[in-house]
């Protein structure tokens, strides 16, 4: 019988525990395990003892008790939605962002063709350069040319395919800035959505706070938008190449066949 109180009391009764021996190295655990059970503890403790060599040779049994804490249902909750929260932020935040660095280069290069194509559609009032020039140099070679006076010149309507090119531009320069902004509030909102809730102790509290945000995305519709974004840079694309197809045809036909061919191309 072991003189230790501690082993014998580990070893009290054999038909409710079974001790399971086991040597690595100097030293030896002891596992108590429930008859019951197998090899495996309870399901409310976990019992174990170790014998380790002291400093005088002599050996020392350590018993350690500890309860295995079962998680309700709320945290079990709230660790699956973190995961779940953590994937739908990312791959949003990702698409966002994308969307707002092409959105932003996309404006920039739209902006330089608005600004050629803007002067198509204005009226001009006054006579070019070139015909001021010309009278002045029949005057010097014919004295009694009349002096230059400015007229008013009859009102001259811009040309059908500089209305369609102003026309698609504009409306692709809307498209984009449309885009900009919903997405900047779109990544905002989300970007928020997780925001205070890990300061939140009690696991209840937590999950209902998290569905509430939730229901909120799902009643403003946010999944949708964001899954309609995308379609919308894809118009203004295509109203730009439209408006470039269209503004060459006005000057060489030529060149019309071969942007649309490469067009057609880099489509395919």
């Amino acid at each position: 019988m072991p003189s230790n109180p501690l082993i014998r009391s580990a070893t009290k009764n054999r038909k409710e525990r079974r001790p399971t021996i086991r040597k690595k190295g100097g030293r030896t655990n002891i596992t108590i395990s429930s008859a019951h059970g197998g090899d495996k503890p309870p399901h409310d403790q976990l019992a174990r003892a170790s014998l380790q060599p002291n400093q005088d040779g002599l050996q020392k049994v350590l018993f350690a008790s500890q309860p295995i804490k079962e998680k309700s249902h709320w945290e079990l909750y709230n660790d699956l939605a973190l995961v779940y929260d953590r994937e739908m932020i990312k791959e949003w935040d990702d698409s966002l962002s994308l969307m707002l660095v092409f959105a932003a280069l996309f404006s920039a290069v739209l902006t330089a063709f608005i600004i050629a194509s803007i002067p198509l559609l204005t009226e001009e009032i006054i006579p070019g350069t070139n015909v001021i020039l010309e009278i002045i140099s029949h005057q010097l070679n014919d004295s009694s040319t009349p002096p230059y006076t400015y007229r008013d010149l009859p009102f001259q309507p811009p040309r059908w395919w500089a209305v369609q090119v102003n026309a698609l531009f504009f409306t692709s320069l809307g498209c984009t800035l449309m885009t900009s902004l919903i997405s900047v509030l779109c990544l905002q909102w989300i970007r928020d959505f997780d925001k205070g809730l890990a300061s939140i102790t009690n696991p209840a509290d937590k999950a209902l706070k998290r569905q509430f945000r939730l229901e909120g995305f799902k009643k403003w519709h946010i999944p949708t938008i964001i899954g309609v974004l995308p379609t919308l840079l894809v118009i203004a694309l295509i109203l730009f190449m439209a408006g470039i197809v269209i503004w060459l045809r006005g000057i060489s036909t030529t060149v019309t066949a071969i942007c649309c061919v490469i067009l057609i191309l880099g489509g395919g």
